[in-house]
């Protein structure tokens, strides 16, 4: 039986703001807002040249290459969050205009509260503007792909979505690929950047002529029964459609993209609940890179998840 496998992953931060104020229990937040490339950088050299991470934090490693790198080197905005140990509450000192300045400059003498001593470095990876997403627009228990999906679901671009739908169709428990289920779940928290700036999509075209327009980090399910990076798939793999079969990929192609990108995390206890579908494929949402790491980088956490034989 394939085993779903899934990145916990914590050091980049590139798509992230929602519409609640709360920081999830995760050890990065869900929910906050994502500085553009420019000033995410410029807190990571802040921090660096200022010493607000000690060099034996198990971060600090990361956190000085990129911040001693032209960011142009870096697909992926890296920036640190300060957080009160043990709680959901996160240092949003980044996000205020007159702190944001200071830091630009390098001033030093911007203090961190001693509180929050906790510090991390996240990543997430998110949908380009228009990228539709199956949401419910009631709730059932369970349902089995197929005509339930034109009865309670729809189809809608997720920038359009946002404080408007409450559910969205994941993964339920029990699934395989020849006999994948959904149940409808509420909707945690929605996620979107402070303000458009250019960043790299990855445009990924299937045999079907389906398309995704994501990022190079974002979370998908391949046939394998892996939820991997987008940048790690390459043409010939295949994708998950959301009855469970597979559609290989005849093209990838990087872009420049000016705008927002978007994500969400589903109010799921489960992690085949925090997968969703959007444009007919097997998804991750924002959960999948927002996972506590017991080592620097990212390591391969395995489950007893079934999903295909």
């Amino acid at each position: 039986m394939k085993m779903i496998s899934y990145f916990g992953i914590v050091m980049a931060f590139t798509c992230f703001a929602a519409q609640a104020d709360d920081i999830t229990t995760t050890r990065c937040p869900e929910s906050g807002v994502i500085l553009p490339r420019p000033e995410a950088y410029k807190v990571a050299k802040w921090a660096y040249k200022c010493g607000k991470i000690s060099s034996s934090s198990t971060v600090f490693p990361i956190l000085q290459v990129y911040a001693t790198n032209p960011p142009e080197n870096y697909s992926e905005i890296f920036w640190p969050y300060w957080f009160i140990p043990g709680s959901r509450d996160a240092w949003k000192g980044p996000l205020d205009t007159e702190i944001m300045t200071k830091i630009s400059n390098e001033d030093c003498s911007v203090e961190i509260p001693p509180k929050y001593s906790d510090v991390w470095i996240c990543q997430s990876g998110c949908f380009a503007q228009g990228e539709r997403i199956l949401f419910a627009l009631d709730r059932k228990e369970s349902v089995q792909f197929g005509v339930p999906f034109s009865k309670n679901g729809t189809w809608i671009p997720i920038e359009k979505s946002i404080a408007k739908v409450k559910n969205i169709f994941t993964v339920s428990e029990g699934s395989t690929f020849s006999n994948i289920k959904y149940s409808i779940t509420g909707i945690k928290s929605f996620l979107t950047d402070k303000s458009e700036h250019f960043q790299d999509i990855l445009e990924i075209v299937a045999k079907s002529g389906g398309k995704l327009r994501i990022t190079p980090n974002h979370p998908l399910l391949s046939n394998d029964g892996n939820v991997r990076q987008a940048s790690e798939f390459k043409v010939g793999d295949l994708l998950v459609r959301a009855d469970g079969t597979s559609d290989q990929i005849v093209s990838i192609e990087k872009e420049k993209y000016f705008g927002k990108v978007y994500n969400l995390d589903p109010n799921s206890k489960s992690l085949l609940g925090k997968l969703i579908l959007a444009e007919g494929y097997v998804n991750g949402s924002s959960y999948y890179q927002n996972q506590e790491l017991s080592k620097l980088n990212r390591i391969l956490l395995r489950e007893n998840l079934s999903l295909g034989n």
